[in-house]
Order: C-alpha cells, then sequence, then structure tokens
C-alpha cells in the first residue's frame, strides 16, 4: 500500500480491510467462523432479518393508520432496516426510537460524505506523502476528510467502550451475542493478532 493510511488513520495494520498476509488470514477466520455461530446463511439470520423486518412494517401501519392515502418515501424506511440487520450483528442493537434513527440518519452522512472524499487526489496525496497535508490546496480538505473520519472511529469506540464496561458478563456467558462481543472475547484471550 503507497503511503502511511493504516498508520495515519488506523494506528497500524488490523481489521480485515486494507491488511494482508497472516493478520488478514487470521481476521477473515474469525469473521467468517463469528458469522457462521451468528447464522449465516442458516434459519438463525433469517430470524434476525425477519424481526427487522417486523419492525419495518409496524413502522409503516404506524405511518398509515386509517389514512386512505399517504406518501411515503421508501428508501430511508429501507435503509434503516438494513442498517439495523448490520447493527445487531456488529453492535448487537438496531435503530427503532426516533433519537436513534436520527443518530442513524447522521452517521449515514458522515459515511456517505467519507467514502466521497477518500477517493480525491488532494486526500490521497495527503496520506501518501505526509508533508503535502500542509499545503494550503490540501490542508481544509485533508483536515475535513480526518474530521469526519474520527467521527466515525468515535462512534465505533463508543460502542466498543460500552461492551468492554461489560466484558466480564460476557465472558462469563461465553456466548458473545454479536461481532464486538466475540472480538473482545478473542482479544482477552491472550490473542496477539486481536490485541494490536
Amino acid at each position: 500500500m503507497v503511503g502511511k493510511h493504516n498508520d495515519i488513520l488506523r494506528d497500524g495494520d488490523f481489521g480485515v480491510i486494507f491488511v494482508d498476509g497472516d493478520r488478514w488470514r487470521e481476521h477473515r477466520r474469525f469473521a467468517l467462523q463469528v458469522f457462521r455461530n451468528f447464522g449465516m446463511g442458516r434459519g438463525l439470520m433469517e430470524e434476525k432479518i425477519q424481526l427487522e423486518l417486523g419492525f419495518m412494517f409496524d413502522e409503516l401501519n404506524e405511518m398509515i393508520g386509517k389514512k386512505k392515502f399517504i406518501e411515503i418515501e421508501p428508501s430511508s424506511i429501507i435503509e434503516v432496516t438494513v442498517a439495523n440487520i448490520i447493527n445487531q450483528l456488529l453492535f448487537g442493537y438496531g435503530y427503532h426510537q426516533k433519537e436513534e434513527k436520527q443518530k442513524f440518519s447522521e452517521m449515514k452522512d458522515i459515511v456517505a460524505k467519507y467514502m466521497r472524499m477518500a477517493v480525491w487526489p488532494t486526500i490521497n496525496l495527503g496520506l501518501s506523502f505526509t508533508p503535502l497535508k500542509y499545503f494550503p490546496f490540501i490542508k481544509p480538505k485533508y483536515d475535513d476528510f480526518l474530521k469526519t473520519h474520527f467521527a466515525i472511529y468515535n462512534y465505533c469506540n463508543e460502542q466498543i467502550k460500552m461492551h468492554q464496561n461489560n466484558l466480564s458478563e460476557i465472558m462469563s456467558k461465553n456466548e458473545p451475542q454479536d461481532y464486538v462481543e466475540a472480538y473482545l472475547c478473542e482479544a482477552a484471550k491472550g490473542n496477539k493478532e486481536f490485541t494490536g
């Protein structure tokens, strides 16, 4: 990989994306095993999807009520439903309350902005050749990119910290309920690939 993307944005080569070699193999194997344990490709996963679809249809029924005619923009409802399925797997909860849906909407916008910015040549120049990040035509965009990066990082870190606060309880169950729980349990076993 050109430049120091992982060092700058992630403090090193971690995870499944943007890494290679033994660490990548170990994390990929672990992720596949965890998702298999959660029922990926089996009936348990189907139940989780049906549960979230049930929430979606409840919301639609509530919106429609006894009205004879209503205009509904389905894309936002479908986005939240898909996000809930993914979030249930990763963090163990979905966005069902109005405030939670607002938080999801804000994070979705931040992630979309981040993805757009990640392909800008100025950002890649700043990440690849770090002294360039101080050039006047690069610095504002680079700083904005880092701001969105750390908003996503902080959101994920919040989720991880909540799980870490309950780690002893999670370990006693010996049955992780989401990916973060499974990852923290693996790290607690002393696996160096999971402790950074």
